[in-house]
């Protein structure tokens, strides 16, 4: 049962990923610096990164069940307001330092990290709730 959950909670935060970086799609292309087309569709069409993010947010979520099952988070706001911890305390300051490091604007930080704080708050409410 677990196994399932963990990747059903791995699945809705790519989903929700996708639907993100969607709606910030033009912002976040200006702060990342990577090449578009004349349309402004990055150049590399690669599937590569969207396996890779399904396969990463996947042990994510299983690194948080593990997390959860000892520090005994079991309900739903439990749950979500770990999974917000882990998000914007942990995840979001390294990506802050990862981006400082290679002088990125802060608002690829805003974006990236908003994003890791959505997953992990998703991916800790379902963990939470079952």
């Amino acid at each position: 049962m677990d196994l399932f959950i963990i990747i059903a909670a791995a699945v809705v935060a790519w989903v929700a990923g996708a639907l993100w970086y969607m709606m910030l799609s033009g912002p976040w292309v200006r702060v990342s610096g990577i090449q578009v087309d004349n349309t402004g569709k990055p150049v590399n069409k690669s599937p590569l990164p969207y396996l890779v993010s399904g396969i990463a947010m996947v042990v994510v979520a299983a690194a948080m069940n593990w997390l959860f099952g000892l520090a005994d988070v079991d309900t739903l706001l439990g749950g979500a307001g770990t999974g917000f911890v882990i998000g914007a305390l942990i995840v979001t300051p390294w990506v802050l330092i990862d981006n400082s490091y290679v002088s990125r604007p802060l608002m690829l930080t805003v974006i990236d990290g908003g994003y890791a704080t959505l997953a992990c708050t998703l991916i800790g409410t379902i963990l939470g709730a079952t």
